[in-house]
């Protein structure tokens, strides 16, 4: 029995794994290489981005931007950890405009004014501004007086171009900024509420409520659209309900609409 238990203590003892030794850390000689290829990554698609600007469709460039602004500044981050002396070979990373090209004088927008053709209809305003050329400058007359009172903010088709690609977008101050020349984006925010104002001043007389305003509230009360007294637009959306006599019943309300 004693004998036994020495082969089991043995084969229990000769079963158990040896534990591997721990892989030693990563030196930033290590990393060099791959943080070299990830910010030449970066540096070339920046170089892209301001090749193709006014080739590419907003939405794809606000995307684009995004997206490489939290890998800059993600890699920057990382990069401040290593020791400078290696870091001399690596391109520097950003995002923010050149002291050049953060003047109106040089902004993707006198930029994209430029390449526009003077005649004829240009699809790129209505994908930029959701609106024609004729219909942008038609407002902006409509909107000068107001837009002219502060000069110096900029010329005016720069702001009525700042709100509206901001409207139309919802775009970052800091990236409307950099398109339309502003020094900053707080200055982007001035100009997008003045614009706002010169709207409410220059064509607020436009808006006129109904004279029997009480009577069109309560109207669109009984269709399930409490306080509302007007409709800038429609569109086609489902309903979940029970569909009874050809009409659709909503389970909350005893309204009935074929």
């Amino acid at each position: 029995m004693g004998g036994g238990k020495r082969h089991s203590s043995a084969t229990s003892t000769s079963g158990k794994k040896s534990r591997p030794s721990p892989s030693p850390p990563f030196t930033a000689e290590d990393l060099m290489p791959v943080l070299s290829l990830l910010a030449s990554a970066v540096f070339l698609s920046l170089r892209f981005l301001s090749d193709t600007d006014l080739l590419l469709l907003p939405s794809q460039t606000l995307s684009l931007e995004s997206s490489l602004f939290s890998a800059s500044f993600s890699l920057s981050r990382l990069l401040s950890l290593l020791p400078s002396s290696s870091l001399q070979s690596l391109k520097t990373l950003t995002l923010e405009p050149s002291p050049s090209s953060s003047s109106s004088s040089s902004s993707w927008f006198l930029r994209f004014l430029s390449s526009s053709s003077s005649h004829g209809f240009d699809p790129r305003w209505i994908e930029v501004f959701r609106m024609s050329k004729p219909s942008f400058y038609l407002l902006l007359q409509h909107l000068s007086p107001s837009l002219l009172s502060d000069p110096s903010s900029g010329p005016s088709d720069h702001k009525l171009g700042t709100a509206l690609f901001r409207l139309a977008h919802a775009t970052p101050f800091h990236s409307v900024a950099r398109r339309f020349g502003l020094p900053s984006p707080t200055a982007a925010c001035r100009v997008f509420y003045q614009v706002c104002k010169a709207v409410t001043d220059q064509l607020g007389h436009l808006f006129k409520l109904s004279s029997d305003l009480q009577r069109v509230v309560q109207g669109f009360t009984w269709m399930s659209l409490p306080n509302c007294c007007g409709v800038l637009g429609f569109a086609r959306f489902s309903i979940e309900g029970e569909l009874k006599g050809g009409s659709m019943a909503s389970p909350d309300s005893p309204l009935r609409g074929s």
